[in-house]
């Protein structure tokens, strides 16, 4: 196992008002944050020597004070330290009792996905990366946000620490033998209070375009599939897509999705309206 490297350095404390849940940018955006202010601190994250990692958080949106349907749109979080310009990657899952046989080697196929580059620049500052499509979640929903740092070619990152924290929040690091999201309280790293914060839109939340109000029918199926759209609604675009996230050709007519082609399995339905999709999940037998 390699080792797990800290680094310890000194820069001016950024101050940014505290927030916990807060309205941004659009009148109904919602900031949700687990740190309980958004001070970020000079020394504290944890990262893997040579790059390669993986910093959680888990939202469970209820328990986060939502409780309406909700556009999943992107994320915050503090740079403490980077050596060069990096390419990260951000994911939001639908992930039920994390971390409990998640693993980052394998891990599920995302609700949602972006991209964002930082560099020395961004250091003590709180990076704002918007999910590449917005998805429409229920209050009920456990949402796994995660910051990704890929490759292993040396660069070293550290996220922005705060002094408190509400949930546990956790790390992981193939390039340092450790594959499941772990509690960096359990690395060794107490102090490391990763500033990640999520970002949901509620415009939708007085709409009939939600996850609950869209049936499909049957699941588990054999053949074929129906949508049952509330009130005649249109969609703009269906896509579906395989484990990996492979678009796959579908014959789409009447609110009928032809599956009789495809190998049993899991299958995942991509429905799009306005500037929002929706995630399915389809069972092929």
């Amino acid at each position: 196992m390699k080792k797990i490297t800290f680094l310890f350095v000194i820069y001016s404390i950024s101050i940014i008002s505290p927030i916990t849940a807060q309205r941004e940018g659009s009148e109904n955006e919602l900031i949700l944050s687990q740190s309980t202010n958004q001070i970020l601190l000079p020394t504290g994250g944890l990262s893997c020597a040579g790059g390669e990692n993986h910093w959680f958080r888990n939202y469970i949106l209820d328990e986060e004070g939502v409780n309406t349907p909700v556009a999943l749109v992107g994320v915050e979080f503090g740079v403490q330290s980077i050596d060069e310009l990096q390419e990260l990657e951000i994911y939001a899952y639908e992930y039920m009792d994390f971390p409990d046989g998640y693993d980052i080697t394998n891990p599920p196929q995302p609700l949602a996905s972006g991209t964002v580059s930082v560099d020395p620049e961004n250091i003590n500052q709180i990076i704002r990366a918007n999910f590449d499509v917005p998805i429409v979640v229920s209050a009920l929903t456990s949402v796994v946000v995660s910051i990704v740092q890929p490759g292993t070619d040396g660069a070293a990152l550290y996220l922005g620490v705060t002094e408190e924290d509400t949930k546990t929040n956790y790390w992981a690091s193939e390039n340092c033998g450790i594959t499941q999201p772990t509690p960096v309280a359990a690395l060794g790293a107490p102090n490391s209070r990763h500033l990640i914060n999520l970002v949901v839109d509620d415009a939708l939340s007085t709409t009939e375009f939600s996850k609950e109000n869209i049936k499909i029918y049957p699941n588990p199926a054999i053949n074929t599939v129906h949508l049952n759209m509330p009130n005649g609604l249109s969609i703009d675009k269906l896509t579906l897509c395989d484990v990996t996230g492979k678009a796959l050709k579908i014959i789409y007519n009447d609110d009928t999705v032809d599956i009789s082609k495809l190998s049993s399995g899991t299958y995942f339905l991509k429905i799009k309206r306005d500037n929002f999709t929706i995630v399915k999940k389809i069972i092929k037998q």
